[in-house]
């Protein structure tokens, strides 16, 4: 009985880490550039008993009795979350004709830094502004980087209109002359592995093991447009009723054997 209060108490604590993932979800949804959490599930360790049973091994040949030996059984001690990890899959692009809003239509990452030049992570989608000096910054304040790992920035003289393009092409177009002024060209972090993309909070990820590549391999920058959650509702909404019930029959559970060891109190008295 106290196996199975331990099994119930592990399979409720794993469905409210469900319950509060799925609801992050949800609260996220309009979140832009955000990806969904994924959570899994494992089955904790198995212990391997050795136990006397009084059942019988084998058909007895004589009269004396069932014979009785030592039975190796294996009981496990529930369930935990074996890991949350992000759902990687593109969301809608909303178009929304700013040329400071920027979005990655495919795999890879917009990368953002410092004013020391230094990386200090990625983003899919972020709407951007120009600061007294004319760098390129998100509303945090990071910096969009150039592949020379330098800071994007615009010069304060020009007077045309900044110009990204799919490739990460960067330009300033409607000059005097009508020429466009080369600014650099963008690369985007593209992760060697799904899950070495970790969620940092704010609209940035880290990635633990990546290259920077050229935009056109890694995905297409589309200005003028943002990415909206790739969360789902409707799974969202089935989960939190799966994390419900996961919640209540382990409830239950626990319920049934706090009975059965009461009831074994009140034999012994």
């Amino acid at each position: 009985m106290f196996e199975s209060m331990w099994a119930s108490a592990t399979g409720m604590r794993t469905s409210a880490l469900f319950l509060d993932t799925t609801a992050h979800n949800i609260a996220n949804i309009n979140t832009e550039g955000f990806q969904r959490h994924v959570m899994s599930f494992s089955e904790l360790a198995h212990v391997e008993l050795t136990e006397i049973s009084a059942q019988p091994l084998y058909q007895p040949l004589s009269l004396q009795g069932p014979e009785t030996g030592l039975v190796e059984m294996s009981r496990g001690h529930g369930v935990r979350g074996a890991a949350i990890e992000l759902d990687q899959g593109q969301g809608p692009l909303i178009a929304t004709g700013r040329f400071s809003d920027l979005a990655v239509e495919g795999a890879g990452y917009l990368i953002l830094g410092d004013a020391e030049d230094q990386v200090l992570g990625y983003s899919r989608s972020s709407s951007f502004h120009l600061d007294p000096e004319g760098h390129v910054v998100d509303r945090a304040g990071r910096f969009l980087m150039l592949d020379a790992g330098e800071r994007l920035q615009v010069p304060l003289d020009t007077v045309g209109e900044l110009t990204i393009a799919p490739d990460g092409a960067v330009g300033v177009s409607g000059g005097e002359e009508g020429e466009t002024q080369n600014l650099g060209h963008l690369q985007l972090m593209m992760p060697a592995r799904p899950e070495d993309v970790v969620a940092l909070g704010d609209g940035l990820y880290g990635i633990e093991a990546g290259t920077a590549v050229p935009a056109g391999e890694a995905g297409a920058i589309r200005q003028g447009a943002l990415e909206s959650s790739n969360v789902d509702l409707a799974t969202e909404m089935m989960n939190l009723i799966l994390a419900q019930r996961a919640f209540q029959l382990n409830g239950r559970v626990l319920q049934t054997a706090d009975q059965m060891l009461d009831l074994a109190t009140l034999m012994r008295r």
